[in-house]
């Protein structure tokens, strides 16, 4: 079951750090949150493990306060629980404890604790590093989003050069084809079905619309539509010199 506790948040701002604080001993849970809430976090209390492990899932928060010796589950088996899920596993908790063994030391920071506060707790040096943990968890998360970013752009740009080299290659093979109906034209005899042409009219005409494919061809980037009209009117043209219907 979850505890609530009822304390004087008058000093918490609005939007300020949740610190979760878990702890089976009411008057601890009590103090604790009394303090942080002095110190401008936003207290929740868990009267159990198990309960804090709950409310951790239910709505986390910016970070934990963990007691050592709780009669459900210990602190070392909530911290192994937190770090073997991917989704809490970068979750920053510090451990409050009155054993300041050096294995117990040990066995805290190796169960992933970001940090441990021994009892009775002095409250300025966990502030300290609450805000040190806090700091942290923030850089994290910014470094997160920005490698998130970096990689919506790459995928974004990826698409957006995909896309450019189709309509380039589009655009290169209708000028192939252009060009080849142009050689085609001139290849053709300087009379159709025994009517005279103008030979330099057309000759003018279609060294007009090579001219413009040069400057196509040349061209790295998308066809300028107006030289592309250009160059199927002088086509046109030259077609009807040489008396040849255009579809």
């Amino acid at each position: 079951m979850s505890y609530s506790t009822k304390i004087d948040v008058a000093s918490a701002q609005e939007h300020a750090p949740v610190v979760l604080v878990i702890d089976d001993v009411a008057d601890n849970r009590v103090i604790v949150c009394r303090h942080l809430a002095r110190m401008g976090y936003m207290p929740e209390a868990a009267d159990s493990a198990r309960s804090g492990l709950a409310a951790i899932y239910a709505s986390r928060p910016d970070i934990v306060l963990l007691d050592y010796m709780m009669p459900d589950l210990t602190g070392l088996a909530v911290l192994r629980e937190l770090r073997s899920n991917p989704h809490y596993a970068d979750l920053p908790v510090i451990m409050l404890t009155a054993r300041t063994e050096a294995t117990t030391i040990v066995d805290v920071l190796e169960a992933g604790a970001n940090d441990y506060v021994p009892k009775p707790i002095d409250f300025i040096a966990l502030k300290a590093r609450i805000e040190k943990q806090l700091q942290a968890s923030r850089a994290s998360r910014a470094v997160r989003s920005e490698y998130a970013s970096m990689d919506r752009r790459q995928s974004t740009g990826a698409l957006e050069r995909r896309e450019l080299k189709d309509r380039l290659t589009r655009e290169i093979a209708q000028r192939m084809r252009l060009e080849e109906r142009l050689s085609a034209l001139g290849a053709q005899a300087a009379t159709v079905d025994g009517q005279c042409v103008d030979r330099a009219k057309i000759a003018q005409s279609l060294k007009r619309v090579e001219h413009l494919l040069s400057r196509l061809a040349s061209h790295d980037g998308p066809a300028n539509p107006a030289v592309l009209m250009e160059a199927v009117v002088l086509l046109r043209k030259a077609l009807e010199e040489l008396h040849v219907e255009v579809s």
